[in-house]
């Protein structure tokens, strides 16, 4: 990304001052699956209501760790911590991240952040990660290896994007930032990832969007 874009994010992020917004409902539902509890209905996760079940309590050791790639102002990796997941929030802008961590403390959620460009190479945390979180960023296409080598035995890629049908009700993203049915599918299987969930269609939100779940190889810890 140039250090434009970078700007543009930082003036963007540091000019306002609302919360991260509600997650998606799907990357809810396939958060509580981490845990191996219900997901929230989707008029829950639309209103914001807090998701049902028990969330992680440290019993058993930490939590799992879940991954929010440029997630911007981090409404997926609060959701996570939420959960009583470990919870780590990758995006370029620091004053995304800034406001991010505010909300977390605002909370009292525990939040790792790191500032990183994706166009870089090996712009990830080292992990592993139990599930890596992607919605409404296009991946460069040298980042699906780095994602799934970042993931543990048993780890999941939750993948939201818009597709280009979305441009029949929605001018955001532009095109390019879009993808065609059964894209993230295509990509995460020749990354030698496994599908778990597939789904393309209008979503709770009135987004086109396609919903992926994928899973690397081997046994989760």
């Amino acid at each position: 990304m140039s250090a434009e874009d970078l700007a543009r994010w930082d003036a963007r992020y540091g000019a306002g001052d609302g919360g991260p917004g509600a997650p998606e409902p799907f990357v809810q539902d396939a958060l509580q699956q981490v845990i191996g509890a219900p997901g929230p209905r989707a008029s829950e996760a639309r209103s914001g209501a807090q998701p049902r079940g028990d969330g992680w309590d440290g019993s058993a050791g930490p939590g799992p760790h879940v991954l929010d790639v440029a997630g911007g102002l981090g409404r997926h990796a609060l959701a996570a911590a939420r959960l009583g997941l470990r919870a780590t929030l990758l995006d370029i802008s620091p004053a995304g991240l800034a406001r991010a961590r505010a909300a977390a403390t605002a909370e009292g959620l525990p939040l790792e952040t790191v500032a990183a460009d994706l166009d870089a190479q090996d712009s990830l945390p080292p992990g592993p990660f139990d599930a890596i979180v992607v919605a409404w960023f296009l991946l460069p296409e040298a980042a699906w290896a780095e994602v799934t080598a970042r993931l543990a035995p048993g780890g999941r890629l939750v993948y939201v994007q818009p597709t280009l049908q979305n441009q029949e009700r929605h001018p955001h993203p532009s095109p390019r930032f879009c993808v065609t049915a059964g894209d993230l599918r295509a990509r995460a299987e020749a990354a030698g990832l496994t599908t778990l969930v597939h789904e393309v269609g209008w979503d709770a939100l009135d987004h086109h969007t396609e919903r992926l779940v994928a899973v690397k190889a081997g046994e989760a810890a």
